[in-house]
């Protein structure tokens, strides 16, 4: 199996075609606690989405670890700043809900860019999440029982592996249970659902014995099951998800989850008859998709730094297709287009 990590692709700023998000899946208003990663400019305006992530706690979500990676080169680059975005839509100020300021990152501390062990990460925002509720977890390691059953994936990347941008967008789909690998949940669907670039950090749901949706998963890479080369949606596309339960005790010491379940109603199924909303067209004066005209910008932080662990080591970019454990090779779906710019440029 060859395997490929899914981050920063869907950045509309980048100069190269980026790679492809949901693949065969559709745009949601649902799931609010899943929201996207955007890089913003010195004036505090989106530029575009680079990756997703799920609300966990009141001003706490949970992504992968390689679009921590993917932030240092973002801030190399000159980006000064992140906010994580409650919506539907980056490309439309209608469908951007809420904006948080990203004020800390925490990558797993035993996160490989090689093996890809431990792709999670959890990000700090400057103030808790009023537009919705945190998800909730799953705490059962997955078994037998999975079998048969659908991983329900949420992300803001690519439709498909064309270089048409169509990132900055929240959309699902539901792809078919196939096994567990070591520490990922991966899925397979014959009919060509899978997740893509820009769904990293993503949410890959199950639904526990009462319907509950719970976060699973955290949207980590692609591959393609037959040994082919990695895609998101050609023949033998899979994906792949960092397990939340293997990770439970490093992110309960983060966020406190048992008081999060105690403060929640289990979410509605959605359902699957609702049209999505329909995005604004954009506006004609030129503005920037995300950037809320008139939005109470004095309660917001735009300008506020990101603050990485200062006692590890600058990380190497997750950003390439990385290095094989055992007989796969892992690539992961961030921040390739940008990777290729910033290196054609030095």
């Amino acid at each position: 199996m060859s395997l490929a990590l899914l981050a920063l692709s869907g950045l509309a700023f980048a100069d190269a075609p980026p790679p492809p998000p949901i693949v065969g899946g559709v745009e949601t208003n649902s799931f609010e606690a899943v929201g996207t990663l955007v890089a913003l400019d010195s004036a505090g305006r989106i530029v575009g989405s680079f990756c997703s992530g799920t609300l966990i706690g009141p001003s706490q979500v949970l992504t992968a670890a390689h679009c921590v990676d993917g932030m240092y080169d973002l801030k190399d680059m000159g980006y000064p700043s992140f906010d994580f975005v409650i919506g539907t839509s980056v490309r439309t100020s209608s469908g951007v809900w809420e904006r948080a300021g990203i004020i800390a990152a925490h990558q797993h501390p035993v996160w490989n860019s090689v093996s890809l062990e431990a792709d999670v990460a959890i990000l700090d925002l400057d103030r808790n999440v009023e537009t919705t509720l945190p998800a909730l977890v799953n705490w059962n390691a997955p078994d037998a029982s999975w079998d048969g059953s659908d991983i329900t994936y949420v992300g803001w990347g690519k439709t498909d592996d064309s270089d048409a941008d169509t990132s900055g967008v929240k959309r699902t789909v539901d792809v078919p249970y196939y096994t567990v690998y070591g520490d990922a949940i991966i899925s397979y669907d014959p009919d060509g659902g899978n997740v893509c670039y820009g769904d990293s950090g993503g949410a890959a749901f199950v639904t526990d014995s009462d319907g509950t949706y719970r976060l699973a998963g955290v949207n980590s890479f692609i591959f393609n099951i037959d040994g082919g080369p990695p895609s998101c949606g050609l023949d033998g596309a899979a994906g792949g998800s960092a397990r939340v339960d293997a990770y439970l005790d490093w992110i309960e010491g983060m966020v406190d989850l048992a008081a999060v379940e105690e403060g929640i109603e289990p979410e509605e199924e959605p359902d699957p008859e609702e049209e999505p909303e329909v995005p604004e067209e954009e506006p004609e004066d030129g503005g920037v998709p995300g950037d809320v005209a008139g939005a109470d910008e004095d309660e917001r932080t735009l300008d506020s730094s990101i603050v990485f662990e200062d006692d590890k080591a600058r990380p190497a970019s997750g950003c390439s297709v990385s290095g094989s454990p055992a007989s796969m090779g892992l690539a992961l779906l961030s921040l390739l287009g940008l990777v290729r710019r910033r290196r054609s440029q030095s």
